[in-house]
């Protein structure tokens, strides 16, 4: 749902490699979800690198609760 991070941890090299974060919008992830919903997908796993930040970058701050 999100690559990047946005921490600079001295152990972890993400941020150098991926850059900031950057949120997907909600509306493309629920988009992709419900085309593998029709290709018969039965579980979707929502991942990032720092979850809980999701969509701090986006206008309107959502989060994935709404989906």
């Amino acid at each position: 749902v999100a690559e990047g991070c946005d921490y600079r941890c001295a152990f972890c090299i993400i941020p150098k490699l991926r850059g900031d974060q950057r949120s997907r919008p909600i509306e493309s992830i629920v988009a992709e979800a419900q085309q593998l919903a029709a290709q018969g997908v039965k579980e979707l796993i929502l991942i990032s690198q720092i979850t809980t930040n999701y969509g701090l970058d986006l206008y309107g701050k959502p989060q994935l609760a709404e989906l």
